[in-house]
């Protein structure tokens, strides 16, 4: 099996409180109807050290055996809770955003998002943060785009992108001129406004917060992102990405009159 899969099935007993190396073995074999070979133990055995170096698990010393005892620390147990959006489990992070959009992620937010996850994984904070910051900005413009097909008068449809795709323009700003062009015709659309108002409030409350940290960590000062807070950035981004696929879902069900 590939050391990607192994990890993500080494978390999974972790969360299930195997109480050992030698469990870890004995039920991954289980798991899979085969026994382990060389490489791939090898492979649970550098997974289990990585935890153990980031704080996940450690060694439990009561027990009395010759296998090496584990358990959840207080902090992995925070950090495991959710199965799915933590990103120590970066196969398993992106299969599971995937099978909740509905439909494929942009090639470019994968990109960063599994860059940004390799380096949160391997103690690369900073560069975790500016990766995740990227993924984050790319959503934005998918959504744009998405919006820009909707609109049916063509002369409109230009005139709008070029006011929320200027390259000249950053990202912030391209963000609050789209959230303009929506607000204005959703005074009009009754039956989907209250959706769209909580959705984009929602984006915009994890936009901001993946941006500052990753504004943090590319400007050189005395403030460096936490560990922990590249780390809620993660799991924001998991539910920020699902409900800004669940937006470009509807406009590319529906036609907007913009007029």
């Amino acid at each position: 099996m590939d050391p990607t899969q192994l990890r993500s099935l080494v978390l999974v007993q972790l969360r299930q409180k195997a109480p050992s190396l030698g469990a870890v073995k004995h039920n991954i074999e289980q798991k899979i109807g085969a026994p382990l070979s060389e490489s791939e133990y090898q492979a649970i055995v550098d997974a289990v050290w990585d935890f153990l170096t980031q704080g996940l698990i450690a060694p439990d010393l009561q027990r009395r055996t010759q296998d090496i005892g584990l358990h959840l620390t207080e902090y992995g147990q925070a950090c495991l809770m959710d199965a799915e959006s933590t990103p120590y489990d970066p196969t398993g992070y992106v299969q599971g955003l995937k099978k909740r959009l509905g439909q494929p992620l942009d090639p470019t937010v994968e990109l960063y998002l599994v860059e940004g996850l390799r380096a949160f994984n391997h103690g690369h904070i900073l560069a975790a943060a500016v990766m995740l910051g990227v993924a984050s900005e790319r959503l934005i413009d998918v959504l744009t785009e998405e919006y820009i097909k909707t609109i049916t008068d063509q002369t409109k449809r230009m005139e709008t992108a070029k006011k929320v795709l200027n390259p000249r323009d950053n990202i912030t700003t391209r963000f609050e001129g789209l959230e303009k062009e929506i607000s204005r015709h959703l005074s009009r659309d009754t039956e989907h406004a209250p959706v769209f108002r909580d959705k984009l409030d929602a984006i915009k409350g994890t936009f901001h917060l993946i941006r500052l940290t990753r504004n943090e960590a590319t400007h050189p000062s005395s403030t460096i992102p936490e560990k922990d807070i590249v780390h809620l950035g993660f799991a924001a981004f998991f539910c920020y990405c699902r409900q800004l696929y669940e937006l470009v879902d509807h406009f590319q069900r529906h036609r907007l009159d913009t007029r």
